[in-house]
């Protein structure tokens, strides 16, 4: 692991400390309300919630893979053709 590599870690763990318990809303679903008034066919919008940190954590997955496949692509160990180092 180089500085570039801890020094990403080190903010997403600043990041995830920041969200907390905190949660995102992502949709509502219709949901029979309960009792009497869902055995008559009335609904209700119930959440669907999901916690920050979750969201948080897999985007920085997702650009962590990005920015080492980016890295090794662009590295000067990988054997390209000679054609494609112009």
């Amino acid at each position: 692991m180089d500085k570039n590599d801890a020094v990403f870690l080190g903010a997403v763990g600043v990041a995830l400390k920041a969200c907390g318990n905190a949660a995102l809303v992502v949709a509502k679903i219709p949901v029979a309300r309960p009792g009497i008034l869902g055995a008559i066919g009335l609904m209700v919008e119930a959440p669907v919630i999901v916690p920050a940190a979750g969201v948080v954590a897999a985007v920085a997955g997702v650009g962590y893979v990005g920015y080492k496949v980016h890295k090794h692509l662009n590295s000067e160990k990988n054997n390209k053709p000679k054609f494609l180092n112009n």
